[in-house]
């Protein structure tokens, strides 16, 4: 039988004297499979199907117990801790995922009905944050850890709009920015030093890169802009800096990372990026976030994060083009500047590829 090139691989690094684990790469290789993942989708889906009818039938027969939902809630928790801790499976993965999002959610309506305050809202968000912190901790699934971290910033995000402290939204979007960045830019150094990261890192990755762009598009967005925006104009302007900054950074790093030694090609190119930016970016934030995560998950190879962040840039641009707050001249000469931008660039690589074929 013909041999794959990963197995030559393998093999090659073999001779040279490097230890490999091939049973531990047939596992990793089997749950990353196509067949494994949708057996896991389907498994996820079936199980939150079947929980919530059970929660559903448990709620209209005592409509006066809610707080047993507590009760209910850690049940599930511990249930699904139990699953997880079991043998492997794709099935396991979806029980397990099924009782946690269950528990969660009960739990927290019943810690809501036992609570009788204003700042009820506010107090569910910040036990969210707990239980997300401690799930991540202690129940130990890639699913879970994902999930505990998207639950984690929708709670913060709802305390600092129950409290309006919109400051707050702005500086988590910023550190989800940065945080993003510094995952990705730091991967393989993570990934080597610590077995946490190397299993949970992509999880962890995930939840700051979706919740990211979704805080994006709000804050690109009229009609959820309550959510956002904060009466302090220059936190706005701060934090939209902040972002561009955070973006040329990346940009230079990677320019410098391919070995691109020309001073005037990667200033230049920081140059272009941040008068589009400029253009784009401070009516449409998302544009920004967008550009970063494609730029970040293009050099990562995730063809996922680059599907996703190149979408969420199309939406700014159509956004931009359709904004009747701008008249049809102001875009029309914004798109010729970045249309002879765009040229500039080409003429710079141009140039550079002339040097190195002589």
């Amino acid at each position: 039988m013909k041999q794959s090139k990963f197995e030559t691989l393998l093999d090659s690094l073999q001779e040279q004297g490097v230890t490999i684990d091939r049973e531990a790469i047939a596992k990793e290789r089997q749950s990353a499979s196509v067949r494994t993942v949708f057996i896991k989708v389907i498994a996820v889906l079936g199980g939150i199907i079947g929980m919530a009818m059970f929660m559903g039938f448990l709620f209209v027969m005592f409509p006066r117990s809610m707080q047993s939902g507590i009760v209910i809630g850690i049940v599930s928790l511990i249930v699904s801790y139990l699953f997880n801790r079991s043998s492997d499976g794709a099935v396991k993965d979806g029980l397990a995922v099924s009782f946690y999002i269950s528990g969660i959610i009960t739990l927290l309506i019943g810690i809501g009905e036992m609570v009788d305050t204003r700042e009820l809202v506010s107090i569910v968000s910040l036990i969210a944050v707990v239980l997300a912190a401690l799930s991540i901790v202690i129940i130990r699934n890639q699913i879970i850890v994902y999930l505990a971290g998207v639950i984690a910033c929708i709670a913060l995000h709802t305390f600092f709009v129950d409290q309006e402290f919109f400051v707050g939204v702005n500086a988590l979007l910023l550190v989800l920015i940065a945080g993003v960045s510094l995952l990705f830019a730091n991967e393989n150094k993570l990934r080597s030093q610590s077995m946490w990261w190397n299993g949970y890192f992509q999880s962890v990755l995930m939840a700051g890169f979706s919740y990211g762009l979704v805080l994006g598009i709000i804050c690109s967005t009229q009609r959820y802009m309550n959510l956002y925006w904060t009466d302090i104009s220059a936190v706005y302007f701060i934090t939209t800096i902040g972002y561009s900054l955070i973006t040329l950074g990346s940009l230079y790093y990677l320019l410098s990372k391919q070995q691109i030694s020309s001073l005037v090609v990667r200033l230049g190119a920081c140059v272009v990026v941040g008068v589009f930016l400029y253009m784009l970016g401070f009516s449409y934030p998302a544009f920004i976030i967008g550009f970063l995560f494609t730029l970040w998950s293009f050099n990562n190879q995730s063809k996922i994060g680059v599907s996703f962040g190149f979408g969420t840039m199309v939406w700014a641009m159509g956004m931009f083009y359709y904004d009747l707050s701008m008249s049809l001249l102001s875009k029309s000469i914004s798109l010729m500047i970045v249309g002879v931008l765009f040229l500039g660039v080409y003429w710079l690589m141009y140039k550079k590829w002339e040097c190195d074929e002589k």
